[in-house]
């Protein structure tokens, strides 16, 4: 028979101080993150990727399996103007005080960047993007850009797709990949490759931001450079 008396556990039995820092990389990066206006959504699943990264880190510490594969790319939807890049740049920051990322800077592309116009200058161009994303973030803006369909066999946005799924295949690659863009046509993408879409775990809505967020964001900007 089961014993009436329980023992509660109480937040004061928590040691929080051991836990956590106030003062470490890694609460500094997700400050950083919380103080931006707005991006409830967003700011709170990044938190519970932090949260569940540190306590698989912490279970292989101690010598304990963890059964699932660990990948952190993720993909970022939503209308330009909504925080995308600067996300990107806090994550960076975030991904490196956790030891996934060796640098944690952000490389920022589009198509543009790494299609090329001719046979074998795509292979070249994801080459010399690849090293420079090396320990980095590479954020790839409007990323649907990528697949134009199979009817044309002409264009190369597949080989970039190609490139990308060497880096995206491997358990720790030094690097985090984010895919941005508008919310239907990256929704369209992924759908389209099952295989592509299951390298993304983690994916984040960003909502348009409201009249007063807008105004709270300009209010900071003019306290920022001494504006009245």
């Amino acid at each position: 028979m089961a014993n009436d008396e329980t023992t509660l556990l109480q937040q004061e039995d928590i040691p929080f101080d051991k836990l956590t820092s106030k003062g470490s990389p890694f609460e500094e990066s997700m400050r950083e993150l919380r103080e931006m206006i707005g991006l409830d959504n967003v700011k709170q699943g990044i938190q519970s990727m932090a949260n569940q990264t540190r306590l698989f880190q912490e279970r292989s510490r101690r010598g304990l399996r963890n059964s699932e594969e660990q990948v952190y790319h993720c993909v970022f939807t939503g209308n330009p103007g909504t925080g995308k890049t600067t996300v990107a740049g806090k994550l960076g920051r975030i991904y490196h005080s956790l030891g996934l990322l060796s640098k944690g800077e952000v490389i920022a592309v589009d198509r543009t960047r790494l299609v090329g116009q001719y046979i074998g200058q795509t292979e070249e161009n994801m080459k010399a993007v690849l090293e420079e994303a090396k320990g980095n973030v590479l954020f790839i803006d409007e990323a649907y850009n990528l697949s134009v369909g199979s009817d044309d066999k002409k264009d190369f946005g597949a080989r970039v797709l190609d490139s990308l799924l060497t880096v995206l295949t491997q358990p720790n690659p030094d690097m985090l990949i984010v895919f941005a863009g508008y919310t239907q046509e990256m929704d369209a993408m992924l759908n389209s490759n099952p295989g592509l879409s299951s390298r993304f775990p983690y994916r984040y809505q960003f909502d348009d931001y409201t009249a007063a967020q807008l105004m709270e964001i300009a209010m900071r900007l003019f306290e920022r450079d001494d504006y009245s």
